[in-house]
C-alpha cells in the first residue's frame, strides 16, 4: 500500500508543479469519454479555489526573501538656514545616509518563521486539492449510481410492460382478473414516474460537477458501465499512522505550531538592540580674506561617520510580546491536537462505511441477488401456469430490482469510502475509475 501511496503523491506533486503552466494556457480539452483522472486534471488546472490556494502559497514563498532582507536605508538632507561660519568657510547644507542593521540572528529567525508560513500555505494547498478531489470523486460515483439506477429501472419497466401486455391478453381471454391488469398498470405508472425523477437529476448533478471543473455548463458526466471491486483491503492501524504523518490539514496545523514556536524565539530577541550606521557630508562654502584671496583649505567638505544603537528600554513591552508569542504557540499546539482528534473521529465514520459496504457487497452479491433471481424464476413459472398471483410476480421482480440497486449503492459507498480514506492520508490522486 505504501508504494501505491508514494506513486499517488508523486502524481499530485507533478500536477502542482505544472499548475502555473496550465493556468496560463488554454483550457484543458476533455476527451469524448473522459475518465475520472481526466476530470481531475481539469479541476486541478481550472478550479478557482485550487488556483487561489496555489497563489497564496507562491506569495508566502516570495516573502521569505523579503523578511530576510535589511530594512530600507534612509537618506537625509539638511539645509542651514543660518550658515555656520567656520575657519574654512560657511557650512551651507549636509547630506547623510543611514542603514539600520538588526542584531545578528534576527533576520535568520525571521526567514525561518516565513519558511514555516510558506510550508503551512503549501499544506493548505494540499488540503484544498485533497478536498476538491474527494468532492469530485464522490460526485463522480454519485453520477455512476444515478446512471446505473436509470438503466436498471428502465430494464425493470420494460419487463413490467411485458407482463402488463400479458395480463391484458389474458384479461381479454377471461384467463385473468381485471384486478391483475390494474395492478400491472399501476406498477408501470409508478416505475415511469421513478424513471422520470431519476433522469431529471442528471442536470443538477452535471451542473454541480461542472462547477468543480469551473465549467458550470457541462452537458453531462461520462461514467463507466460498471465498477471494479478491488480485492485488496486496508489496514486500519496503517491508515491511522499515515493520517498522523501525511494528512495535509494536520500538517498545516503542525506548521502553524512550528511557526508560533519560532515566533517565541524571535520575540525574545526584542531584548537585543539594533545597530545603525551612517555617514554624513557637510557642504562648506569658500571663505575669502579681506583682500579677496581664498583662505587655505577653504571650501573643504567634512565627512562624519556615525553609529547608533537602539535601546530596548521598555521591558514590559518586550515581556508582553514574549508571553503573547508563547500563548499563541500553546493555542497552535492545542489546535493541532484537536484537528488530529477530529480526523480520528472522521476516520471512524468513514471506516464504518467502508466495512459496512464490504459486508453488503458480500450479502447482496453472494446471497440475496441470486436468491431473488431464483425467486423471480419460480414466480414467473408459477404465474404462467396459473398457480401464483400476479402480485407475487411483481413483488419478486421488485425485490430483485431493490437488491440490484442496493448492491450498486454498496459498491459506490465502498469506492467513496476508499476515496475518503485516501484523502485523509493525503494520497487521493483520482488516477483510477
Amino acid at each position: 500500500m505504501c508504494g501505491s501511496i508514494c506513486w499517488r503523491r508523486m502524481f499530485i506533486v507533478a500536477i502542482i508543479l505544472v499548475l502555473p503552466l496550465w493556468a496560463q494556457s488554454q483550457k484543458y480539452t476533455l476527451q469524448d469519454q473522459p475518465s475520472l483522472a481526466d476530470y481531475a486534471k481539469v479541476m486541478l488546472a481550472e478550479n478557482p479555489a485550487v488556483r487561489s490556494a496555489h497563489a497564496r502559497w507562491q506569495a508566502e514563498l516570495r516573502k521569505i526573501a523579503l523578511v530576510k532582507g535589511l530594512p530600507d536605508p534612509s537618506v537625509n538632507f539638511g539645509y542651514f538656514i543660518e550658515n555656520i561660519e567656520t575657519a574654512v568657510g560657511p557650512q551651507e547644507y549636509k547630506l547623510g545616509f543611514r542603514q539600520m542593521i538588526p542584531w545578528p540572528g534576527k533576520l535568520v529567525v525571521q526567514g525561518q518563521i516565513q519558511s514555516k508560513k510558506a510550508q503551512a500555505a503549501y499544506q493548505a494547498l494540499q488540503a484544498e486539492i485533497q478536498g476538491r478531489l474527494l468532492a469530485l470523486t464522490r460526485m463522480y460515483y454519485d453520477a455512476y449510481f444515478l446512471e446505473r439506477s436509470i438503466a436498471i429501472t428502465r430494464q425493470h419497466l420494460e419487463l413490467v410492460r411485458q407482463w402488463e401486455a400479458v395480463s391484458l391478453t389474458r384479461y381479454r381471454s377471461a384467463k385473468a382478473k381485471h384486478m391483475h391488469l390494474v395492478k400491472a398498470q399501476i406498477e408501470t405508472i409508478k416505475l415511469e414516474d421513478d424513471l422520470a425523477t431519476l433522469e431529471a437529476r442528471r442536470q443538477p448533478l452535471a451542473v454541480a460537477f461542472g462547477v468543480l471543473l469551473n465549467r458550470p455548463q457541462l452537458a453531462g458526466i461520462a461514467v463507466p458501465d460498471s465498477l471494479a471491486y478491488p480485492s485488496s483491503s486496508l489496514n486500519k492501524s496503517t491508515v491511522i499512522e499515515q493520517i498522523k504523518n501525511h494528512n495535509p490539514a494536520l500538517a498545516r496545523m503542525k506548521a502553524v505550531e512550528a511557526t508560533a514556536l519560532k515566533s517565541v524565539s524571535r520575540a525574545k530577541m526584542n531584548y537585543l538592540p539594533d545597530v545603525g550606521l551612517g555617514i554624513d557630508r557637510i557642504f562648506t562654502g569658500e571663505k575669502f580674506t579681506i583682500a579677496g584671496d581664498p583662505v587655505t583649505d577653504s571650501g573643504k567638505d567634512p565627512w562624519i561617520v556615525s553609529a547608533s544603537v537602539s535601546i530596548p528600554l521598555w521591558f514590559g513591552k518586550q515581556k508582553a510580546s514574549v508571553v503573547a508569542a508563547r500563548e499563541a504557540a500553546l493555542s497552535a499546539g492545542f489546535n493541532a491536537q484537536e484537528k488530529e482528534n477530529a480526523l480520528m473521529t472522521e476516520l471512524e465514520w468513514i471506516w464504518f462505511q467502508y466495512i459496512d459496504a464490504q459486508r453488503k457487497l458480500r450479502l447482496y452479491g453472494d446471497v440475496l441477488i441470486p436468491k431473488a433471481r431464483e425467486s423471480l424464476d419460480v414466480s414467473e413459472a408459477a404465474y404462467v401456469s396459473g398457480e401464483a398471483d400476479f402480485m407475487n410476480l411483481i413483488d419478486a421482480q421488485r425485490r430483485l430490482l431493490q437488491f440490484t440497486l442496493a448492491n450498486e449503492k454498496a459498491l459506490v459507498h465502498y469506492a467513496q469510502s476508499r476515496a475518503g480514506i485516501a484523502a485523509l492520508t493525503g494520497s487521493l490522486a483520482a488516477c483510477r475509475t
